[in-house]
């Protein structure tokens, strides 16, 4: 089956992103998960992403519980950032998190941009 133009480019638009995209559906679980994300959140490239999102991101749980609370809650975030500490690394991380509806405004899961914004040292 050949793929459409706007799904080419679709794909090609996660690929090229130079920050995170992470989108989860309503049972929690990963539906996509761009490279800027792997990069940014230092995720290995076998990641398993048929689990739920809380599994799948042990090594980044505040971005499963911000991607979690905002399908609890149903209600986008709209720039903030966290200081995360990664090894022994703090990052400073921008993001904004929304809610993924269908045409018919049926939920069909969130989803998370984010960028690292740590100052220069």
């Amino acid at each position: 089956m050949q793929e459409s133009p706007e799904s080419r480019l679709l794909s090609a638009i996660l690929e090229n992103l130079t920050g995170g995209f992470i989108a989860i559906d309503v049972e929690g679980k990963i539906m996509i998960l761009n490279p800027a994300a792997r990069r940014i959140l230092d995720l290995p490239d076998g990641l398993n992403l048929d689990l739920p999102v809380e599994q799948a991101l042990m090594g980044a749980p505040d971005f499963a519980k911000i991607l979690l609370d905002t399908l609890a809650t149903r209600s986008p975030i709209k720039r903030h950032e966290i200081s995360w500490l990664h090894g022994n690394r703090r990052r400073l991380i921008g993001y904004g998190t929304m809610v993924l509806k269908d045409s018919q405004s049926r939920l069909m899961g969130v989803a998370i941009t984010f960028q690292d914004i740590t100052p220069a040292t």
